[in-house]
């Protein structure tokens, strides 16, 4: 798509376009402090926001469509392929699976996965759908495939640092992680 969306300190969602390059001085308020964003991978006028108070919002074309309350410290949030799931990385070292409607809004718990110690910072599905990766601030990674762990301990590597942000490669195989370490490492062979 040619939009950039962005939240910030001001507890706001903002778009732009990139193609005219243009800013739009609309901005949506959140109504709270935004933890983590996700734009959706089909419906390119769809997005997440994640809120310290324990909140996940979707928005669409820059307007509010639902808030849902959540019960836990969100970190991370990140669409499934086809938008139809979003899975949010916990505080509480706990990756949630939500189903998603965006015609009406409704976010609904599908499954909670545990395997992490440590808070989960990021998040990412394959482009298939088929795997999820999640990263947390003790340095693991776990891959998940049908809600189970894949990997029976999770990756640790990454020099003592937690583990901020995780990305996949379109139809690469590859995921990507990056930490306070500085380092940025390319797993293959997922």
């Amino acid at each position: 798509g040619s939009k950039v969306v962005t939240v910030g300190l001001d507890d706001k969602f903002r778009y732009s376009d990139i193609k005219s390059l243009t800013f739009n001085p609309n901005a949506t308020a959140l109504g709270g402090q935004p933890t983590a964003l996700a734009a959706a991978r089909a419906d390119k006028d769809l997005a997440a926001v994640t809120l310290s108070s324990d909140k996940v919002v979707l928005i669409r074309d820059g307007k509010v469509v639902s808030t849902t309350a959540l019960g836990f410290t969100p970190r991370c949030v990140a669409f499934a392929p086809g938008d139809k799931q979003l899975a949010v990385g916990g505080a509480d070292s706990k990756l949630r699976l939500y189903s998603v409607s965006a015609a009406d809004g409704k976010v609904a718990l599908t499954s909670t996965l545990e395997g992490h110690v440590n808070k989960v910072n990021a998040v990412t599905y394959s482009d298939d759908g088929a795997l999820i990766a999640s990263t947390d601030g003790n340095r693991q990674i776990i891959v998940w495939k049908d809600g189970v762990q894949q990997n029976n301990t999770g990756w640790t590597f990454h020099n003592g640092a937690s583990i901020e942000t995780a990305f996949s490669s379109p139809a690469a195989g590859l995921l990507g992680t990056a930490a306070s370490d500085q380092d940025i490492i390319i797993w293959s062979d997922l």
